[in-house]
């Protein structure tokens, strides 16, 4: 199975990482793992500034995750959620990538950071340590993604999807990686490139999902200013929203064309641009949120055990049985229908039920769901935490 791996980080959901997340349909993968990057994106001040009182930072986050996970369901992709917080420690428990990422701290120089923080890209505008760690560890963890996750691949990522913030570093981390682990494979770069960004000149803020139309357009306009945007700049643009918006659908002045219309629309009247910008990233905002609606079935995933805890938790109370309710519980028999299909007492699969709940494997529902696609034993890291 051909995986890709990639990785966002959700400060506010705007359309760069829409569009990130879009092109991974054109890679020819069976599967995507994307990483959210929860702890860069708890540290971000912009996260900060806009957190909801009555949310705690997780459930905030989720709200992002859940738009990028409708966006991934359209684009009909097998894919798997994991976050950087659960990956980071996990990395750090394995000896090659531990090593790899000493290797590559010990070459960076003082000219690579320098070079790195004058890199345009929003919300990497100050650039850190921890953000140099972070784009190091990306690249290890889709490298020895077979380690890092191995309920999730068997081998490492076939494909690493990232933004033009990798290229600064890509060189070294690839080289060295080769040098020490030369038995494993590299994972083929795909870069986000050539990407329209508007921003405003001031806070470095892109439009978002989470904004009015009028906070959008006051972005638009404060770039349009400084930038002097034309018809060209609305067709890079378009380019992106495509990934969304059907032809036929982009706006002007509220009236559904082709995109080719609204381009002559601009051409012929300049001043109009920044409203025709915002008037369509709202309706490129407004059809992402319909793609964010809960999903009929219930969300399964993976299972790694990697200590003795999980394993008495998740491993020693299963038996034949509850094995056997596990195999039938696909979200279209009753109790009732299984206890009749296995040949056992309803008060026992009902009993079984229970408990496979409690373990937070099966859903709630009258026709329960499984919570948990598979369970992945890691007898290294087991052995790990031992010594």
């Amino acid at each position: 199975m051909r995986t890709a791996y990639t990785s966002i980080s959700p400060v506010s959901t705007t359309y760069s990482t829409i569009h990130h997340i879009c092109r991974l349909r054109n890679l020819g993968v069976d599967r995507a793992i994307v990483n959210v990057w929860d702890t860069f994106v708890y540290e971000h001040p912009a996260f900060v500034a806009r957190m909801d009182p009555t949310r705690n930072r997780r459930e905030q986050l989720e709200i992002g995750v859940r738009i990028i996970e409708g966006v991934l369901r359209s684009l009909d992709i097998d894919y798997r959620i994991t976050y950087l917080s659960e990956s980071w420690p996990r990395m750090f428990r394995k000896a090659r990538p531990t090593r790899a990422f000493s290797r590559v701290l010990s070459s960076i120089t003082f000219r690579d950071i320098k070079e790195k923080a004058s890199f345009r890209y929003p919300y990497f505008d100050e650039f850190t340590l921890s953000k140099m760690n972070y784009i190091i560890a990306d690249y290890l963890i889709a490298t020895y993604l077979h380690e890092v996750h191995p309920e999730l691949a068997t081998a490492p990522a076939a494909v690493y999807l990232t933004g033009e913030r990798f290229r600064v570093f890509g060189k070294t981390i690839s080289s060295i990686i080769s040098k020490i682990d030369p038995g494993i494979g590299l994972p083929d770069i795909s870069y986000v490139k050539d990407f329209p960004f508007i921003t405003d000149p001031v806070t470095d803020v892109m439009p978002s999902i989470e904004m009015s139309l009028q906070q959008i357009t006051t972005i638009v306009a404060s770039h349009n200013a400084s930038t002097k945007m034309d018809a060209s700049s609305l067709l890079e643009l378009f380019v992106v929203l495509g990934d969304i918006i059907t032809e036929g659908n982009y706006l002007f002045e509220g009236k559904k064309m082709k995109s080719q219309a609204v381009l002559a629309h601009a051409s012929k009247n300049p001043s109009k641009i920044a409203a025709i910008i915002a008037e369509n990233l709202v309706a490129y905002h407004e059809t992402i949120r319909s793609l964010a609606k809960p999903r009929d079935l219930a969300t399964t995933k993976s299972l790694l055990v990697a200590d003795a805890k999980s394993f008495d938790h998740a491993v020693r109370p299963l038996n034949e049985l509850k094995l056997s309710i596990l195999s039938l519980c696909d979200g279209r028999r009753t109790s009732f229908e299984i206890a009749k299909e296995l040949d056992v007492p309803l008060p026992t699969v009902s009993v079984y039920f229970g408990r496979l709940r409690q373990m937070g494997m099966i859903s709630t529902d009258r026709r329960p769901h499984r919570l948990i696609k598979n369970i992945v034993v890691d007898l290294e890291g087991m052995g790990q935490e031992r010594q």
